[in-house]
């Protein structure tokens, strides 16, 4: 069995799709990039009830996490990003680069248009492009990055205000 193959059914082993109607509203608001007409559809939808179940909203998040890390490990691997073994470091620290473009993008002028993705500024495609190397390293590795994004939120919820006083 190939990488993709067993990711996508570890993928599918761990999820329940469910609620189709309202990811694919919450899809198609998102990509509005109109962020008032986002949050105002999330209250309406909850305001209704249709956002109670957390566990199938979980179960969803999970699924297009997971969708996503085998797309973006498909479009590396074709690229030719994986025809050699890569080192753990040097992933992580293409991971940081992403952040210190988007540092530069915040330093510079964080509303200006993307040149490759003109819908979005630099500052959220710098963000994006970190997440992208997330991903593919998870597909690489194997690792359950939406299990952990659920487990840390809601370990966060738990915790003091600043952490017991951190400055920041």
């Amino acid at each position: 069995m190939d990488k993709i193959t067993e990711m996508l059914l570890k993928a599918k082993a761990r999820t329940v799709i469910s609620n189709d109607e309202i990811m694919e509203r919450l899809m198609v608001a998102s990509q509005s990039y109109n962020q008032e007409s986002f949050w105002n559809l999330v209250y309406d939808l909850a305001s209704r009830g249709l956002l109670l179940d957390l566990h199938e909203n979980k179960n969803n998040f999970r699924l297009a996490f997971d969708g996503m890390i085998v797309d973006v490990f498909r479009t590396a691997r074709d690229h030719g990003w994986h025809d050699e073994e890569r080192n753990d470091g040097e992933c992580i620290a293409l991971m940081h680069s992403e952040l210190s473009e988007a540092l530069e993008a915040l330093r510079k002028n964080p509303l200006q248009k993307d040149e490759h993705c003109p819908a979005y500024s630099n500052l959220e495609v710098e963000l994006a492009d970190c997440v992208i190397r997330i991903m593919d390293y998870a597909g690489m590795r194997n690792l359950d990055v939406a299990g952990a994004i659920l487990a840390k939120v809601e370990y966060n919820k738990s915790r003091t205000v600043k952490h017991g006083g951190k400055k920041f």
